[in-house]
This record gives C-alpha cells, sequence and structure tokens, in this order.
C-alpha cells in the first residue's frame, strides 16, 4: 500500500484537511450511497428481463463511494476498470498469482499507478466540482504547486479513504441480495420495517458472516526461534470463512438466518469469532461503516423492489470461489418487479412494473 499510495509532505495541512473531510465524509457518503441504490433500482426496474446482479452490484459500488471522494469527472466503467487493476496488482504482490514474476508485479503496479494518477488529475481538473474529498483538499494546495506535485500529495489522502469506504465490487451487496432473492419472505419482513429497523442490520450481519469480506487473511509475522530447528518466519493464515462456519460457535452455521443477530434473539459473539473484515481498530470501523451502508441499503431496496434469481439459474452458480475475494462461481440473472403495498425509503425514478 505505501509503495502504491506513496507519503504527503503537507503533514499539517493535510491533518486539518482531514479534519474537515471527517466532518463532511458521511454526509457525501450517504448522498452517494442514496444515489447509488436509487440508479441500482432504476437500472433494474426499467429492464424488460432478467438482469446481471453482478452488474448491477458493480456499478453500485463505485457509484457508493467515488463521487463523494472524487466528483464525477471519470466515468464509471473507467472506475470499476481501474479498481480491478488495483486488485490485480495486490494479488500479483501477496502471491494469488502463483506464475507471476517480478515483471508481472511491475506491470500491475505501473497499471494501477497510472489509473490512480489519471484519477487524480481528471478530478482536479474538474474544477466546477464540489461536495468532495478533492475538491475540500484542492484548497489546501499550495499556489505554486504543479500537477504532478499536486498528485503526490492527494494520492495517499484520497485513495486511502476509498480504501476505507469502497466495497470492492459490490460483493457485499451482491451476496446479500442473491441471499433475499432465494427467500421472498425475508424481503417481505423486512419491507414492512421502518428504514431503521433491526432486521436489515441483522441481515446485513449474517450476509457477512457467511460471505467475509476477508475470507482468508495472511499475515507474516516474525516468530522467536527457541530451539534452533524451526523457520525464523512464518506465515498465519486467519480464516473467518472457517471460523464463521464452525458448529461449535454457530447454530446451522451453514444456514443463512438473520434473526440469529437481532437484539432479542440472545445470540452473543465470543471475541474474536465474528471477524468479516480482520481483526483490529481498523477492522471494527470498517465494519460499522459497512453494515450500516449495506443494511440501509438493503431496506430501500425490499421496499421498492421485490426480485428473484432466474430459473435456470443453478445453485452452482452461486457457489462462491476464491479469488483474493469471494465471488460467485457463475452468472446471477435476476427479474425485477415493483413492489406494492410499502411506503418508499427513498425515491425511484423510471417506469413501474406490474408485480406480475
Amino acid at each position: 500500500m505505501h509503495r502504491l499510495l506513496g507519503d504527503s509532505k503537507l503533514a499539517q495541512e493535510w491533518r486539518l484537511g482531514r479534519l474537515s473531510i471527517d466532518m463532511h465524509l458521511p454526509r457525501w457518503l450517504e448522498q452517494a450511497r442514496f444515489d447509488a441504490t436509487d440508479a441500482l433500482l432504476r437500472d433494474a426496474l426499467e429492464a424488460d428481463e432478467a438482469v446481471s446482479l453482478r452488474t448491477l452490484c458493480r456499478l453500485w459500488s463505485v457509484r457508493a463511494c467515488c463521487p463523494a471522494l472524487l466528483g464525477p469527472a471519470t466515468a464509471d466503467s473507467d472506475l470499476i476498470e481501474g479498481l480491478l487493476q488495483i486488485e490485480q496488482y495486490f494479488k500479483t504482490l501477496s502471491g494469488l498469482e502463483p506464475q507471476a514474476d517480478q515483471a508481472d508485479v511491475e506491470t500491475a503496479f505501473n497499471r494501477a499507478r497510472t489509473f490512480i494518477d489519471d484519477t487524480l488529475c481528471a478530478a482536479l481538473a474538474n474544477g466546477a466540482s464540489a461536495g468532495n474529498a478533492v475538491s475540500l483538499l484542492r484548497s489546501l494546495l499550495p499556489d505554486v504547486c504543479s500537477m504532478k506535485d499536486a498528485i503526490d500529495e492527494l494520492r495517499p489522502v484520497v485513495f486511502g479513504l476509498l480504501f476505507e469506504s469502497v466495497q470492492i465490487d459490490g460483493l457485499n451487496v451482491l451476496w446479500a441480495l442473491i441471499e433475499l432473492a432465494r427467500n421472498e419472505a425475508l424481503t417481505t419482513d423486512i419491507a414492512a420495517q421502518d428504514p431503521a429497523g433491526p432486521l436489515a442490520r441483522a441481515t446485513a450481519m449474517e450476509a457477512l458472516r457467511l460471505y467475509p469480506e476477508l475470507p482468508f487473511i495472511r499475515r507474516s509475522v516474525p516468530f522467536p526461534n527457541a530451539g534452533g530447528d524451526g523457520p525464523q518466519d512464518a506465515v498465519l493464515l486467519y480464516a473467518p470463512w472457517l471460523i464463521h462456519r464452525d458448529a461449535r460457535l454457530w447454530p446451522e452455521p451453514t444456514r443463512f438466518h438473520p434473526h440469529r443477530f437481532l437484539p432479542d434473539a440472545g445470540t452473543a459473539c465470543l471475541p474474536h469469532t465474528y471477524m468479516p473484515f480482520g481483526l483490529g481498530p481498523l477492522a471494527l470501523k470498517r465494519a460499522d461503516f459497512v453494515i450500516a451502508q449495506l443494511a440501509a441499503t438493503l431496506s430501500t431496496i425490499c421496499k421498492t423492489a421485490r426480485f428473484s434469481l432466474v430459473p435456470d439459474c443453478s445453485a452452482g452458480h452461486l457457489r462462491p470461489v476464491y479469488d483474493a475475494t469471494l465471488q460467485p462461481r457463475g452468472d446471477v440473472n435476476v427479474r425485477w418487479h415493483h413492489r406494492r403495498g410499502f411506503d418508499r425509503a427513498e425515491p425511484t425514478s423510471g417506469k413501474e412494473k406490474s408485480d406480475g
């Protein structure tokens, strides 16, 4: 991460800017999520046939984050491609591409860095944009600052915030919607509750239990070699995927059962047994953000639409495959209809379909 983003030299100025961003960013991110969810519903409800849930959620992921940080200067498709290039760099660097050599690492690095710098250049050039992190931080740059220097200063700040906020490929939303598409009664129950009702939050937590954002976590940790026979260093592998499915810790561990996380369910997670984002204060901070964001999004979708998997979507397509993140094994196509009988949590435009 340090090599990809670099350092910032304007420490004092950025401290002041970060305080201002911390004050405004939650509101910007909430507006971006609102707009992204509205766009997802519009795209889904206007389609005359089943649509790819993977495409909808991938678009949602950049629309729910990037406008709050970068403004509107870069197209959604370019943001998606660029984030995939960053993911490819980390995969190559971490050994998840077993055939990759140093040349592949450098190629992946150059592509990722080029995307980051081009995106920041476009955001800086869009002088009319306001209400985002780049526009706020631009005012802290010295007047004589060159574009290259400005990008070097902004890169670690803005993209550090992006990595804290973005849901790569919208996978958290994707897996939650896959489970909801298989359980119409649950979507109706969520729709019947207030937007802040506990069931949407419990559903978000249960989706992250079965499909953690970090299914496996590698850590290189030095171990003291007391006997002199073993290696000085070892790689620790934490496996939230396995811990979350351990029958000693979770009743019916493979069942999607959000009610286990309701406040009156009496379920108490033992320390370090629920870790969809890993361990530590940063992981807890991300968990609070993503669970709240995901719960609000699920509530809005359930109040606005009914949706179900197409009949020919085989169970094999829905089995996750580990490739740095948990991806469905195949296409996930969903049919959408407007839901009647509940007030919408948020408005959506476009034509309405009947409850077929």
